[in-house]
């Protein structure tokens, strides 16, 4: 299988070419991705402060908008990489199935982030090892063998 190389300056200078003919585009894509995803967030820390329920309902539909239009900026930007054309209208188009597996790979993505770190942090504490204030090998390494008789 032959491999093929990738000249980072031209794809560099693909993409701001074509970020400089969709400006408008792109520029009102952030601006309406944005708040849409954060909308439901804001008037639930604002408006809804006294119930947890309407809350988390809120934080809730604002995931699923922002899962939505990831899924939409994401679509915008291959159309735009073959060179076809979009609208704002495409940030919210999204099927069911493309949902879920997106959703699933966002969550097995984040499983195997969560691992790594998890592991790094366990080795890093094997690593250091931390004395524990009572156990005689904290007394050992503070190089107390035994404890000195209280003062008259």
């Amino acid at each position: 299988m032959e491999t093929q190389k990738v000249d980072v300056g031209e794809a560099i200078r693909f993409g701001w070419e074509t970020t400089k003919a969709n400006l408008n585009l792109v520029v009102v894509l952030t601006l309406v991705g944005a708040l849409a995803s954060g909308l439901p967030s804001i008037v639930a820390e604002t408006v809804v402060r006294g119930s947890p329920g309407l809350d988390a309902l809120l934080n809730l539909i604002g995931g699923i908008v922002s899962l939505v239009v990831s899924i939409g900026a994401i679509r915008i930007s291959l159309r735009l990489h073959d060179g076809g054309s979009a609208v704002v209208r495409d940030l919210f188009t999204a099927d069911g199935p493309m949902i879920w597996r997106y959703f699933l790979a966002t969550l097995l993505y984040c499983l195997v982030v969560a691992v790594g770190l998890a592991r790094a942090t366990v080795m890093s504490m094997a690593a250091v090892q931390v004395p524990v204030v009572g156990s005689k090998s904290s007394a050992a390494a503070s190089g107390l063998t035994s404890v000195p008789p209280p003062m008259k």
